[in-house]
């Protein structure tokens, strides 16, 4: 869903529910990442993607989407 900012970037949310940790890489890196990945490519700094999350995710997967510039937010499990 995007959402204009008050300061004119675009904010790029995903919702996602994944049911356990192999499934949140594919959600969330794979599918979520890789969209944040093309939009930056096209609209650059003017773009914020975020992930609305629930149900069980890897921690490392988490992690690794912050890394990548993924706002995450939601209501999950990570496990290890």
């Amino acid at each position: 869903m995007p959402v204009r900012l008050h300061d004119g970037r675009l904010l790029a949310i995903e919702c996602k529910i994944s049911n356990g940790p192999k499934n949140s890489w594919k959600r969330l890196n794979r599918e979520v990442g890789g969209k944040a990945e093309r939009w930056r490519g096209h609209f650059g700094g003017q773009v914020v993607t975020a992930a609305v999350l629930a149900g069980m995710y890897d921690l490392s997967c988490l992690l690794a989407a912050q890394a990548d510039g993924v706002h995450v937010s939601g209501s999950m499990t990570s496990s290890r």
